[in-house]
């Protein structure tokens, strides 16, 4: 119940900034629910990442019915100059991370070029959020890797996060579904 009343707090007092939203409505609900003592929103929100991890990993064990059981894992990739990024799967750090990226393109200026902006507002976002380690800023990751390097953290953030990654055919079936969920609901 307490996790339910934390949750609902959230909604009906939204704050300016979208990623402490993210974290009051989605992370911190479940994980302060089962613990003892609770910290604070504040508090909880200004841990390091690692620790978010960490408090998810016990609160997991602890109350195994409210949390998946995917395990968490990670690979890192080595960049043709020499740069290692870790790929993180789900957890409260990456889903963090990917919020306040997506925060950041959505407050940003629109790129003229379709194919950069597109990079900038939907892939980089997610590529970015669940990668750590030398990481490279929008602007240097879209100008100076290589095709073949983005490839490479493409393909090992979709084998880390796939639900981040769908196929424009999948996309297209889910947008099918809502749309027949809508008519129902009418």
């Amino acid at each position: 119940m307490l996790r339910v009343d934390l949750e609902e707090k959230a909604r009906l007092s939204p704050a300016d900034n979208q990623a402490f939203q993210y974290f009051a409505e989605n992370i911190y609900p479940a994980l302060a629910a089962c613990t003892d003592p609770m910290p604070t929103l504040d508090e909880a929100y200004n841990m390091p990442p690692a620790e978010w991890d960490q408090w998810y990993l016990h609160a997991r064990e602890k109350n195994s019915s409210w949390f998946d059981d995917a395990e968490l894992t990670e690979e890192s990739i080595r960049l043709s100059d020499g740069a290692i990024i870790t790929i993180q799967s789900q957890r409260p750090s990456t889903l963090m991370r990917r919020e306040t990226l997506d925060a950041q393109a959505q407050a940003g200026e629109p790129l003229e070029n379709i194919r950069r902006e597109l990079f900038r507002s939907v892939y980089y976002p997610k590529l970015a959020g669940c990668s750590i380690g030398q990481v490279p800023d929008e602007s240097d990751a879209r100008s100076l890797m290589s095709m073949e390097d983005l490839e490479l953290w493409y393909d090992a953030a979709k084998r880390q996060c796939p639900e981040w990654f769908v196929t424009l055919e999948e996309l297209a079936e889910q947008n099918r579904a809502g749309a027949k969920t809508e008519k129902k609901s009418e």
